[in-house]
């Protein structure tokens, strides 16, 4: 956070923009980021280990503070840029990638569908579909 923040030709510590978001004033010392976040941290950490563990904001569009960061998976992570487009089927909601591993399919066969605008049940189906069907 600090390091996408915070600009590297700057000697004194100072909130800079990264992209335009900054960090909250008070966690330019760590202590008080670790009050706000470490509970949580550990809690995460405890479920999905610390590989899995990362800073996350909540709203990308607004910057880090204890409002609006989470602890996130990578694949959260990545589900919460904007440019993700995310597909809600029977109750599951993933990303093509994540549908493909899911059905054991190529994304590149979903992708194609979508592009062809199909029903959400039609794009993720394992039928083989033709022109004559």
């Amino acid at each position: 956070m600090k390091a996408r923040c915070l600009r590297p030709d700057t000697e004194h510590v100072d909130r800079k923009s990264y992209n335009g978001i900054m960090f909250e004033d008070r966690w330019v010392e760590f202590l008080n980021f670790k009050e706000d976040m470490y509970e949580k941290y550990l809690q995460h950490v405890e479920e999905y280990g610390e590989k899995e563990t990362t800073l996350d904001r909540v709203d990308g569009s607004k910057g880090y503070s204890k409002a609006n960061c989470r602890w996130a998976t990578r694949a959260e992570q990545t589900n919460n840029r904007k440019n993700v487009k995310l597909y809600t089927f029977k109750g599951k909601t993933m990303n093509l990638k994540q549908w493909a591993n899911e059905l054991g399919m190529h994304r590149s066969v979903l992708a194609s569908r979508v592009e062809k605008d199909w029903p959400i049940e039609k794009i993720l189906s394992n039928e083989r579909f033709y022109r004559n069907k």
